[in-house]
C-alpha cells in the first residue's frame, strides 16, 4: 500500500509539474494569449467572488424570526457550508493545493447545498407570501406556485429527474 501511496503521489506531483511547465512555457510562447487567459481567470474569480458575497450577505440580513427549528438549522448549516466551500475555492484560485480532507468538505458541501438552498427557498417565498398579505396556507400555496415557475423556467431537468439519475444529472 505505501508503494501505491508513493506512486500515486509521484503521478501527482509529476502532473502538477507538467501543468506548471505547460503554463510557464505558454506565458513564455504567447504572452497575449497566457495574458488574456489571466485577465478572464481574474474577471471570472471577481465574479464568483461578488456573488458568494452577495448570496452571504442576504442570508445574513434575512429575518429567520419566523423559521421553525428545522428550518433555522437548515439555515445556519447553509450559511456555514457556504463559508468552508468558498474558503477552499478561494485556496484552489491561489494556486494552493487542497488537501483531502478540503476536498472531501467541498464534495460533501456540493451534495447537500442545492437541498439547503431549496429548503431556504421555500421559506423566503412563504414570508413573501406573508409580507403580501397572504395566510400561513395561502403564503405556502403561493410558495410552491412560485417553486413551480421557477422549475418549468429553468434550462436544467427537474430535481425529481435529477435525483433518479436522469442522463445529465448534476450537470449545469
Amino acid at each position: 500500500m505505501q508503494q501505491e501511496r508513493e506512486a500515486a503521489e509521484k503521478t501527482r506531483t509529476t502532473r502538477r509539474q507538467s501543468w506548471r511547465e505547460r503554463a510557464e512555457q505558454r506565458r513564455k510562447e504567447d504572452p497575449e494569449g497566457y495574458a488574456e487567459q489571466q485577465k478572464q481567470r481574474e474577471a471570472y474569480r471577481e465574479k464568483m467572488t461578488d456573488v458568494v458575497t452577495d448570496k452571504t450577505q442576504f442570508l445574513e440580513e434575512l429575518d429567520t424570526s419566523r423559521m421553525t427549528a428545522e428550518e433555522l438549522d437548515s439555515h445556519n448549516e447553509l450559511v456555514l457550508r457556504i463559508e468552508e466551500t468558498w474558503t477552499v475555492i478561494q485556496s484552489l484560485q491561489q494556486g494552493e493545493r487542497p488537501s483531502r480532507e478540503a476536498r472531501s468538505k467541498l464534495r460533501d458541501n456540493f451534495a447537500v447545498l442545492n437541498e439547503l438552498y431549496t429548503t431556504e427557498r421555500d421559506y423566503v417565498l412563504r414570508e413573501v407570501g406573508m409580507s403580501l398579505g397572504y395566510s400561513d396556507n395561502e403564503s405556502v400555496e403561493f410558495s410552491t406556485y412560485m417553486k413551480d415557475i421557477f422549475e418549468l423556467t429553468s434550462p436544467r431537468p427537474p430535481q425529481s429527474m435529477m435525483r433518479m439519475g436522469h442522463p445529465g444529472a448534476g450537470q449545469h
